[in-house]
């Protein structure tokens, strides 16, 4: 059970970085699945297309997440900053909040 949140939770986070760099199919079979928690039969019946096609495209979808992060690293990066803030927040308390400011956290 615990390997199936973590996998969602990986792939989410992975999705705040790139999903703009998926096809508008592809985000919404993904969104559908991961965010929303749809079935695989479900999406295929709500896109007219077969399971075996959803389930495809999710792998696909997985793959190009799993390559763009390896390449760019983005996440891990985030997670690195998050990291540091965390240690430097009794130092340096303003300029740590200025910073979660900007960058959103």
């Amino acid at each position: 059970m615990s390997d199936l949140l973590e996998k969602k939770n990986h792939y989410n986070y992975l999705y705040s970085f790139y999903g703009q760099t998926l096809t508008a199919k592809q985000q919404s079979i993904f969104e559908s699945y991961y965010v929303y928690d749809y079935s695989l039969s479900e999406i295929a019946s709500e896109l007219s297309i077969s399971r075996n096609a959803v389930f495809d495209t999710l792998k696909v979808v997985e793959a190009s997440l799993d390559n763009m992060e390896s390449k760019l690293n983005l996440g891990s990066k985030m997670n690195e900053l998050k990291n540091v803030l965390n240690e430097y927040e009794e130092k340096a308390p303003e300029l740590t909040i200025k910073v979660r400011e900007i960058m959103d956290l």
